[in-house]
């Protein structure tokens, strides 16, 4: 069993990335769903994106 602290910890010490298909063509958009990428609609100082 994992302590959920614990997870927490190993969880917060892994590196991240964060990828923007920026100008990415309207017919990749069910492509990039499915890769689960989100939308960004430009807001918080993130590029309008997938």
């Amino acid at each position: 069993m994992i302590v959920p602290f614990a997870e927490l910890l190993r969880s917060g010490a892994r590196s991240r990335v964060r990828i923007f298909a920026d100008n990415s063509p309207l017919d990749m958009k069910d492509h990039l769903k499915a890769r689960e990428y989100r939308r960004s609609d430009g807001n918080d100082d993130r590029p309008k994106a997938w």
